[in-house]
């Protein structure tokens, strides 16, 4: 359908509730004010609300939960866009003069049969393999939907003793070291004056679910701008605060929602962490340092900073978080010889031998640092965008007018950022739609684009 109106401009061609007996389809489009749709790097959903006034026959009556709800937008990019969505609440409702106004809150398919499903079987193979297998099954969530994976180094079998689909996701993540310039292969185990070793690397992954499908990705492929650890090539918008200019590209509000914080940094272990491990097969205890200005160049950051800053990498020369964790080799090693790979008789025959230096202290970093720098910003329309997406943002220069001649451009902080949250806003009664963008990044400064 076209749509020949501004950047904020949508149609809203279709919206019906599915009778979950009769399978008859009610239009909700005469009653509806307002649809807001959100996405989250965080949550392996997507959800959605609508709000409805119903002056005629009444669906707010017919509705039980779990109706099937489809939805199909036409933006200013004269694309249409499709959603199948299910019932799972409906809230704030009233009546007046015998008109009922009420909200309509949607969600995934997949999260409702996620709370209804309990996993017990042991299951064995890389993390991603298994976020997959968990996903498709179809005696499981039984997904229809794309899945995106970042592949894994290493193996594990875990016994989810009842826990859902969703929540053993969750957990594979903390324990998930990429294929692409993984830190086993990066480590320096090399033991130090005080009996110490330095550990190296980047773990850390995340699970959500966006308009494309279910990702399982670590945090430096959608961090990527350079294809260092990812071979696709990523399309990169652009958005301008431009205050004389409403077109798609245009940032119409800018929030600065984190920035330097040392003190938080410094009690999480963001820069310098360590971690004494016991292995309770052969009685070793060791010690394990992580700097991350040592392992900066095995990463990928969206700034153009090549380092940490002259006062993170002072403050960091020491580890300002202690963690402590019991390893076991042998757990679910069946060989005759030895399953640590660091012991001197080891054969290479320990398809799941404990990666806990290589992911515990890493994951935990990269995850903080991932949100060294956060904005907010408010564009029109952008359909098309997604959470986990890569955007470039360019902001003027916050100094007087005669600097200005200079540079217009605040090098600090404009450049790529990741996008963590979205939220959208179609209003019924103007026709047009914003899109709301939770932005994050690990290090400041714009890279300079080949």
């Amino acid at each position: 359908m076209q749509n020949n109106n501004s950047a904020f401009s949508y149609v809203l061609t279709k919206l019906d509730l599915i009778d979950a007996v009769s399978k008859k389809p009610w239009n909700l489009l005469p009653g509806v004010q307002a649809i807001t749709y959100f996405e989250s790097i965080s949550d392996p959903y997507i959800s959605a609300n609508i709000r409805v006034v119903d002056s005629g026959e009444s669906v707010v009556n017919q509705i039980v939960g779990g109706e099937d709800v489809h939805m199909s937008i036409a933006g200013p990019d004269e694309i249409e866009y499709h959603y199948i969505l299910k019932v799972y609440t409906i809230n704030d409702r009233s009546v007046s003069n015998k008109i009922q106004t009420y909200n309509i809150g949607l969600i995934s398919a997949e999260a409702l049969t996620n709370e209804a499903m309990k996993v017990s079987k042991t299951l064995s193979n890389r993390p991603d393999i298994i976020a997959t297998e968990l996903l498709e099954d179809e005696k499981i969530i039984n997904t229809e939907k794309d899945i995106f994976t970042t592949p894994c180094k290493n193996n594990v079998k875990i016994h989810p003793n009842g826990k859902s689909p969703f929540q053993i996701i969750n957990s594979l993540c903390n324990s998930s070291i990429s294929a692409v310039n993984s830190n086993v292969s990066s480590s320096n185990s090399s033991t130090t004056a005080n009996n110490e070793k330095s550990v190296g690397g980047s773990a850390g992954y995340v699970f959500f679910e966006n308009y494309k499908g279910y990702h399982f990705k670590s945090i430096d492929e959608l961090c990527d701008s350079k294809g260092k650890f990812s071979s696709d090539n990523k399309t990169i918008k652009t958005f301008i605060d431009h205050p004389n200019d409403t077109g798609e590209d245009t940032i119409i509000n800018v929030n600065f929602e984190s920035e330097i914080n040392l003190i938080h940094a410094l009690r999480l272990g963001t820069y310098a962490l360590q971690l004494q491990t016991y292995d309770i097969s052969s009685g070793n205890f060791e010690v394990y340092n992580y700097k991350v200005h040592e392992q900066w160049d095995n990463q990928a950051h969206l700034g153009s900073q090549e380092k940490l800053n002259v006062m993170q990498q002072k403050l960091s020369e020491h580890p300002t978080r202690i963690l402590s964790t019991i390893v076991d080799h042998e757990k679910n090693y069946m060989g005759r010889y030895h399953g640590d790979p660091d012991d001197p008789g080891y054969k290479n025959d320990n398809n799941f031998w404990d990666y806990s230096k290589h992911h515990i202290v890493q994951n935990i970093s990269r995850n903080f640092m991932l949100n060294t720098q956060g904005l907010r910003i408010d564009v029109p329309g952008n359909l098309d965008l997604c959470v986990g997406d890569v955007i470039n943002v360019i902001l003027p220069s916050s100094v007087s007018e005669d600097q200005k001649l200079d540079n217009r451009i605040d090098e600090v902080n404009s450049g790529f950022y990741l996008i963590s949250k979205l939220s959208r806003f179609f209003d019924q009664r103007t026709q047009e739609v914003t899109t709301v963008l939770k932005l994050n990044r690990d290090s400041f400064g714009i890279q300079q684009t080949e």
